[in-house]
């Protein structure tokens, strides 16, 4: 068939713009290994976050392409959300409901938490069990649209509920945290000070005889953040300009009322399995918290407002030995949302004979 003149000129055009396409995609990609071969050639065999640079500038070209083009993350363990937000891939299941446990399997956590809190209480210790939400549970609005829930309930709901019913102390943070939408950090999984401080102050509350302080009363200091680990893991050893050039940003904040106390063996860092401290400034109560990574944040806060914390971090089996030892005022329990599923497999050693 003969093409018109209009047709000719058409597929001329056509014709032209696959080869300016095909000549713009191979000139990005031969500017791109080029800039990556001088990034190797700079660094040399310099090991950045476990790998090599090469690794690590491949990884962050895909990564940065992926997300700044299409808005999508290239680590599986990363969710890119909206507004420069990052969430946690492990959390995605309690997002959408997909890891919803049974009603069977939240009976069966529930009463080995209830003889946690009879195993207190026979130790003169009042027992509180606090779960800390996702951060996707706080803030769904960020959370991509692909993300379809499927439940209403989740392991977060069930469990409260549940502890509810038997009279244990298990407060719901999403209700104290009210509408703050800055209670979580961007681009890392956990809560800030300002998050961690509204439990500080529900503790405090309970458990700190007449400590009339509240952090809820008083402006935090606060200032620019620094990369959280969910933007470590997206974009690995870059620097504080690709931070904000790919348009992220985080508030770190800090209380001045987060004081006076002083740690009995300084710690390496706020992970150390079990962190103790006194307060010089005459504050009463004594607690034992037994926390995952989110209680870190809460070190410095309660240790300003109670006599006497120790801090357990680790999995289980929960030594609950330091009970007797430490005759506490009250037993704290922090996990993440995102791991409740470990308590139906998990022990608490020192009960029952475990």
């Amino acid at each position: 068939m003969k093409l018109t003149p209009e047709g000719m000129t058409d597929f001329r055009m056509q014709k032209a713009n696959k080869v300016i396409s095909i000549i713009l995609i191979t000139a990005f990609f031969l500017i791109a290994a080029f800039a990556g071969f001088m990034e190797v050639r700079a660094r040399g065999t310099k090991v950045i976050d476990g790998r090599s640079a090469f690794e690590n500038e491949a990884v962050v070209f895909k990564n940065s392409v992926l997300y700044s083009v299409f808005g999508v993350s290239g680590n599986e363990q990363v969710i890119a959300g909206k507004d420069g937000w990052l969430f946690y891939a492990k959390t995605v299941d309690d997002y959408t409901g997909a890891g919803t446990l049974t009603d069977e399997e939240i009976e069966m956590i529930a009463a080995k938490l209830d003889k946690v809190r009879q195993y207190c209480a026979e130790n003169g210790a009042e027992f509180c069990f606090v779960i800390v939400p996702n951060k996707n549970t706080v803030y769904p609005e960020y959370m991509p649209g692909y993300f379809r829930k499927t439940a209403e309930d989740t392991n977060y709901d069930k469990l409260l509920q549940k502890l509810s019913s038997i009279g244990a102390d298990a407060p719901d943070l999403r209700q104290l945290f009210g509408n703050d939408a800055d209670l979580y950090y961007k681009t890392d999984t956990h809560w800030n000070a300002k998050g961690a401080s509204v439990l500080s102050d529900y503790l405090t509350e309970k458990y700190s005889p007449g400590n009339s302080f509240r952090y809820g009363m008083t402006e935090p200091e606060c200032k620019e953040g620094l990369p959280g680990d969910l933007y470590k893991l997206l974009l690995p050893g870059t620097d504080h300009g690709s931070y904000v050039k790919y348009g992220f940003s985080d508030q770190v904040y800090s209380f001045a009322g987060a004081s006076g106390f002083r740690y009995l063996e300084q710690p390496v860092s706020s992970m150390d399995m079990n962190i103790e401290t006194e307060n010089t400034e005459g504050k009463q109560g004594r607690l034992l918290v037994y926390r995952d990574s989110f209680g870190s944040e809460l070190i410095s806060l309660l240790s300003s407002q109670f006599g006497y914390v120790r801090y357990l971090r680790g999995n289980m089996p929960y030594d609950m030995n330091c009970v007797a030892a430490d005759l506490p005022d009250a037993v704290v329990f922090v996990i993440a949302q995102r791991n409740i599923p470990t308590l139906l497999t998990g022990e608490f050693a020192g009960i029952g004979g475990k």
